[in-house]
């Protein structure tokens, strides 16, 4: 049995353990020398050093509770806390959880803890404190925290089961052979293959690795005038093909103007940018604005031939 139709097959195991599927996906990455999928496997075997590392399946929606205590003895306990109370720049903070720890933790507490039963994140003592006073009238907060319920943890290991038999199954479809049982390499599989196949079914955009991996170089270059590889590239960080027509659009129209490309970017392709970063920041284009800041100038810059500085 090859090693990717092994991962295959124990993602589908009722009992799967996610560690030992990880390591597995260690071995793999390593023999395809895919930096990006070891660091990935890394992170969830040993947990994420802060939540700005985090994919987007291990961040959710959750509610927060708290004890209050009031005048002459009055007081809630366990009360539903109003979030929208809270100044608005601190409101995603408290309705959100961030979850770092590793699979094997994770795995550990869903185990010995109950189905139904739900775990507590301790708002920071300075949070409490500082807005303590604002949630119910004449109250003051002695206690908060944040409400996670142990499903949700669950929803962690099964979205890293999924996306790890998405991974197999994209190169499954471009490389049959890699399930063959006399094959155990990965090699038949290009760096490019391995990296897009990677951020499409892992993290589900280029943008999501950049920001989940500070230890992985993006390849956000191609080879002057190549422009298929362009073409898929874009669209593999979420540019429609809509956008990429009218870039092409621009970049043409810059050659007819007699745009010299050793001064830098053309008027056309400069507008193209500034119009692709209106639609990233308005929700049109599904990419996020720091990848598209990194990402789209340098990758337009390597099609033309330029050397941005």
């Amino acid at each position: 049995m090859s090693l990717l139709k092994r991962i295959q097959d124990t993602t589908l195991e009722k009992d799967c353990d996610v560690a030992t599927l990880l390591r597995l996906c260690k071995v793999f990455g390593a023999q395809a020398d895919s930096a990006e999928l070891v660091a990935w496997v890394g992170h969830e075997l040993s947990g994420y050093p802060t939540a700005g590392d985090l994919p987007d399946y291990r961040i959710f929606r959750v509610t927060s509770k708290g004890h209050f205590s009031g005048p002459f003895g009055s007081g809630l306990r366990n009360a539903d806390i109003p979030i929208y109370c809270l100044p608005k720049k601190f409101q995603d903070t408290y309705r959100q959880a961030a979850v770092t720890e590793s699979v094997g933790s994770l795995q550990s507490t869903v185990e010995r803890t109950a189905k139904d039963s739900t775990l507590q994140i301790p708002w920071p003592t300075e949070a409490v404190a500082l807005f303590g006073q604002s949630m119910y009238e004449n109250m003051h907060c002695i206690g908060a925290w944040k409400v996670i319920s142990v499903s949700s943890l669950r929803g962690i290991l099964d979205a890293v089961k999924t996306r790890v038999l998405d991974f197999t199954l994209a190169l499954q479809k471009l490389h049959p052979e890699l399930m063959a049982s006399q094959n155990n390499g990965a090699q038949l599989a290009s760096p490019q293959e391995l990296s897009q196949t990677f951020n499409t079914t892992i993290y589900g955009s280029v943008g999501a690795v950049a920001n989940a991996s500070s230890h992985v170089t993006q390849n956000v270059s191609v080879n002057q005038g190549d422009r298929s590889a362009l073409d898929q590239t874009l669209a593999s960080h979420g540019i429609p093909a809509d956008g990429i027509v009218q870039l092409h659009e621009a970049i043409q129209a810059d050659a007819v103007d007699g745009q010299n490309p050793a001064i830098g970017l053309g008027p056309k392709v400069k507008q193209w940018l500034g119009d692709a970063m209106l639609k990233v920041g308005s929700g049109l284009w599904n990419i996020t604005i720091e990848t598209a800041v990194k990402v789209l100038p340098p990758l337009v810059a390597s099609y033309i031939g330029i050397e941005l500085k």
